[in-house]
């Protein structure tokens, strides 16, 4: 079998078989999937989102209490800010025409909620969230996104936002962890 040399922390020469380079590989790998403790990570549960928007993408801080007040809400998640009227400071015009609108997500609690365009305003709206560079067309952006809220904080918030055909409102629909389906309107006339 071939032998691989390396120069030691010492300037001493190892000789590696090539069987024990992929022997320590394969623990490595199999080290890397299993969880901090040495359990076994859990399953992810299955989504029909087309991304999802883990703790690890959320905005650090904490939210204002009254979060609700400046924002359009479905239950325990909104979207919050400026850009949800689609006027303004929160909202640019991308070098390809779209219009790019930054608004934050936010979720009370502690259950997935999923953000849905419905299929009559695909092509014209598209969601950026969750770790989601971002789109450079309404048809390169998501049409879907799962929020998995942090198990550490009351309410999490994520950036991100959509991009816009034109600045018309639109109707969103958000998924509710009770599974019901609840209209979120946002925009401006």
């Amino acid at each position: 079998m071939a032998r691989i040399q390396r120069i030691g922390e010492h300037g001493a020469v190892k000789s590696l078989r090539r069987g024990e380079l992929l022997l320590g590989l394969v623990v490595v790998l199999t080290l890397m999937g299993c969880g901090v403790d040495g359990q076994d990570t859990p399953e992810p549960e299955p989504t029909t989102a087309d991304v999802v928007a883990r703790c690890t993408k959320a905005m650090g801080g904490s939210n204002p209490p009254a979060w609700r007040e400046e924002a359009t809400v479905a239950g325990p998640f909104g979207l919050f800010g400026v850009g949800r009227d689609f006027q303004g400071l929160g909202v640019r015009r991308t070098s390809r025409g779209f219009f790019l609108a930054k608004i934050p997500a936010v979720l009370d609690g502690h259950k997935s909620v999923i953000l849905r365009v419905p299929s009559e305003s695909i092509g014209e709206v598209g969601l950026g969230y969750g770790g989601f560079n971002e789109p450079r067309s309404v048809e390169g952006a998501a049409s879907s996104v799962q929020f998995k809220p942090c198990t550490d904080k009351p309410t999490t918030s994520w950036p991100g936002g959509l991009i816009l055909v034109n600045r018309r409102p639109v109707t969103l629909v958000v998924e509710l962890p009770d599974g019901q389906q609840q209209p979120i309107r946002i925009g401006r006339l």
